[in-house]
């Protein structure tokens, strides 16, 4: 079935991605609506520090305030 450009767009950019941006967008989103230990525990950390890192959700959250108020011509999928 044919979704149009936007769902065309999003596939191509989804088909550059490398596996760790994928499983690290996943834990960033995840982290947003579960505990940081549901989210260690599915990404397999032994460490929640590790995850803590690994995620980093403020560099994440200045980075999207950041891109909402200054945008350069871009468009998001």
């Amino acid at each position: 079935m044919q979704r149009g450009s936007d769902f065309e767009a999003a596939a191509a950019h989804l088909e550059q991605a490398s596996t760790h941006w994928i499983r690290h967008t996943a834990g960033s989103h995840l982290s947003e609506k579960v505990d940081l230990k549901v989210v260690r525990d599915n990404l397999g950390h032994a460490n929640i520090s590790t995850t803590s890192i690994y995620l980093h959700t403020e560099d994440d959250a200045r980075h999207d305030a950041t891109a909402s108020g200054h945008r350069v011509g871009w468009r998001t999928p």
